[in-house]
């Protein structure tokens, strides 16, 4: 019984001698309606973005600039010719001739390999 009491006089006594949190007032110089400027330093906090690794460039071998050069994706086992939009840019791939590609039985992307 005695126990409950000092828990409860001790659990009382954390409120009356809490403090009380001082209150944010806002600027009396600010009005409803009025703008200021805000900079990037005001929202961004140091460290917060970490930078961005720079881009590799993509690797194009001599070889892949004769006519001719196709660029296999070897897990779709697609090929993609010169000038489409996959062109050396898969993950996996690599550049061989068209005639080599078909006789390893890669197939032209979207049919044509365009």
């Amino acid at each position: 019984m005695h126990i409950r009491a000092f828990a409860f006089l001790l659990f009382l006594t954390q409120f009356v001698l809490a403090q009380e949190p001082t209150p944010i007032v806002p600027d009396p110089k600010l009005t409803p309606g009025d703008t200021f400027d805000v900079t990037a330093q005001d929202v961004c906090v140091p460290g917060y973005n970490p930078p961005l690794p720079k881009p590799t460039p993509l690797r194009v071998p001599e070889a892949a600039d004769t006519a001719g050069q196709v660029w296999v994706n070897t897990r779709s086992g697609k090929y993609w010719k010169p000038g489409s939009r996959y062109y050396g840019m898969t993950k996996q791939g690599e550049y061989m001739t068209e005639k080599e590609a078909v006789q390893k039985g890669y197939r032209p992307a979207n049919g044509t390999g365009e």
